[in-house]
């Protein structure tokens, strides 16, 4: 939730792969790591452990420091070696997300599955009615996937012609760099090269936001307005 202080840390939480704080300097930002499962009955288990399963969201976290040094992390580790996921978990993960008071939550994921477009836009308003930011990555093909799609959330694609600085909107989307080339301490991540998209581009974005409520007494709505006419960026 934003806060009136200045220069203060800003609370992220992270639905991903987990995060891997041997790389990246991410070892002082990351005060909490949770691992969210099913057991045999389809009840969603927690654990606060330190555990990742992918250098996904390793990537992901390190994206946002890299625009927004001044970043708390909170993991909360959802997706599998392969990046999946199950709704029901991503639906319990998201709504943990929001009783945790960050100021962003971050999800460079998404489900094409319909059904969940209910409980996710419940989820999504909850969340604007705490003045907490839902960005999530749309999906690489451009076909409609949720949250992104969602009103109060903000939808992400990537461009490869930006670079981590420089971001727009446009039709309800916003464009940012689609690469962690430029990322620092990125060679900590074997084959980094590999991972580009539009969940690179979500957290370049949330980088941005975080840079915005750390450094500025903003309220949640000018972030949104000034985001949106693109303040540091540009239209396209």
């Amino acid at each position: 939730m934003i806060q009136n202080n200045t220069f203060r840390p800003v609370k992220v939480v992270v639905l991903d792969s987990g995060i891997d704080t041997d790389k990246g300097g991410l070892v002082e930002h990351v005060k909490e790591s949770i691992h969210f499962s099913l057991d045999i009955n389809g009840v969603v288990l927690e654990t606060k452990q330190y555990s990742y399963n992918n250098d996904h969201g390793t990537a992901v976290a390190m994206a946002i420091k890299h625009i927004t040094p001044n970043v708390e992390f909170i993991s909360m580790n959802i997706l599998n070696e392969q990046l999946r996921s199950d709704g029901r978990v991503l639906l319990y993960a998201f709504k943990r997300a929001i009783d945790c008071n960050p100021d962003i939550i971050h999800m460079s994921l998404g489900t094409k599955k319909f059904r969940y477009a209910k409980p996710l836009k419940k989820l999504a308003y909850e969340a604007r009615e705490h003045e907490v930011f839902v960005v999530a990555a749309a999906n690489n093909n451009k076909v409609r996937s949720l949250p992104a799609r969602l009103k109060n959330v903000i939808g992400v694609l990537g461009l490869s012609d930006l670079n981590p600085e420089n971001y727009c909107f446009k039709n309800k989307y916003f464009y940012a760099c689609d690469n962690v080339n430029d990322v620092r301490r990125i060679g900590d991540i074997p084959n980094y090269k590999y991972l580009t998209g539009s969940s690179i581009a979500a957290a370049f974005i949330s980088g941005h936001i975080a840079r915005l409520i750390s450094k500025r007494d903003f309220r949640y709505d000018e972030i949104n307005s000034l985001l949106k006419r693109g303040i540091m960026g540009g239209e396209i």
